[in-house]
């Protein structure tokens, strides 16, 4: 078994009466791909809220590199190199694809001087590595869906995450492009990132996954 980056421990979430989360476990290790399936209302969005963060485990505790934590917020997820590619578009229509990458984390070469040439140039050399192709000067309204999601997936790298949560990539995909980011997942592994994939298109995940968890009413 690799190096185990995550543990997550008998996870409850509750709200109010209702147990969304059920005394869930969880783990990752490096380089691996654990999928995470079910259906609709299953609890994966949720046991991922509080992994990134944006909810407070009701009981239960998140495990990182050794050191156990009750619970996380957004800043301390980050700062542990969790990072998650929504299935929702976060992207800004108006930039390009550079400025979307780094927004809000932008490389400078002096006081308020945002150093774009080492942002364009980290960005090539990300794309190469990965085998994607973009032009970095389009702007977002202007790239199709697949070339949207590899934007996605490029800025959740750019700030050299140890655990990328995949939500759904492959949704709005054809089979050509769908095919593209099963390759481009392979590749991120490679570089010692754990991968929580999260999908349910079945046929995706037994091709992709070395894990699978599948989660059911909260359970």
């Amino acid at each position: 078994m690799s190096q185990s980056i995550l543990k997550m421990e008998q996870i409850v979430k509750s709200f109010g009466a209702v147990n969304v989360l059920k005394g869930v476990d969880f783990d990752l290790a490096k380089g691996e791909v654990h999928a995470l399936v079910g259906g609709n209302g299953a609890g994966k969005s949720t046991l991922m809220k509080v992994l990134s963060g944006a909810y407070t485990p009701t009981a239960g505790s998140i495990e990182v590199d050794g050191k156990t934590y009750q619970k996380l917020d957004p800043t301390l997820s980050k700062q542990l190199g969790i990072n998650i590619v929504y299935q929702e578009n976060d992207l800004v229509p108006s930039m390009d694809v550079v400025e979307n990458i780094y927004v809000g984390n932008e490389k400078v070469k002096g006081p308020g001087l945002v150093d774009y040439k080492a942002m364009e140039a980290e960005t090539r050399r990300q794309m190469e590595e990965l085998g994607i192709d973009l032009k970095l000067s389009t702007k977002i309204e202007d790239l199709s869906v697949s070339d949207q999601q590899f934007v996605k997936i490029l800025k959740a790298l750019s700030v050299q995450p140890r655990v990328l949560i995949m939500d759904e990539p492959t949704s709005m995909f054809n089979v050509e492009d769908a095919a593209k980011v099963l390759e481009l997942t392979k590749r991120i592994t490679e570089k010692g990132i754990g991968i929580i994939y999260i999908s349910h298109f079945l046929n995706e995940v037994v091709q992709i996954a070395d894990r699978i968890t599948v989660i059911r009413d909260g359970a």
